[in-house]
């Protein structure tokens, strides 16, 4: 008996840890996508980077997707960091896998993940259980209907897939303070 309440305890303990995750990675692995877009200009900078500067998740509402799957808006605010940081204010948008530690870029960056985050969405671990996975992914009505992610326009992005060519306003990408200028 007490080698059975053992078991079950053991097997609740287990089950936490794979609810949770490591948020200090997630933001390491933000914070390595977005150094591109920074104003890097000395070894202080690097350090207040990569050690100080505050990264806020904010949880997006989903739909359709495994628990593992978790997705975030990430506000930059031009105010909040060392002034020559940023000279801009964005609401990035990513996904995270918790059982693989994958981050998707999927909104504001210059290489957009969507397509990665749906080649995903073909493995069954990776899509809720009531998901038809095959009748949802070909049409982009049932997709839409069957998943969603707040602060994301899937439609847009799902558009994106089938026109490689054509930009759409779903993958516009943040740009630097300096590139929003038009040359002389």
């Amino acid at each position: 008996m007490k080698s059975l309440l053992l078991m079950v305890f053991l097997g609740c303990i287990q089950n936490l840890g794979a609810q949770e995750f490591d948020t200090a990675n997630l933001k390491l692995q933000f914070k390595i996508k977005l150094i591109e877009y920074a104003e890097i200009h000395s070894p202080k900078d690097i350090e207040y980077f990569f050690n100080e500067m505050p990264i806020e998740l904010i949880s997006l509402e989903s739909k359709g997707f495994s628990k593992h799957m978790v997705f975030f808006e990430v506000p930059i605010n031009a105010e909040n960091t060392r002034p020559h940081i940023f000279m801009f204010n964005y609401n990035f948008v990513i996904g995270y896998n918790k059982l693989n530690g994958i981050l998707y870029r999927l909104k504001g960056f210059k290489q957009n993940e969507f397509h990665v985050l749906f080649s995903q969405l073909h493995y069954p671990f990776n899509v809720e259980d009531t998901v038809d996975l095959q009748e949802n992914l070909c049409s982009r009505k049932k997709f839409l209907k069957a998943y969603s992610i707040k602060s994301l326009d899937l439609a847009c992005l799902y558009k994106s897939l089938k026109q490689n060519k054509i930009p759409t306003p779903c993958l516009r990408q943040v740009r630097k303070f300096y590139e929003q200028f038009e040359p002389w």
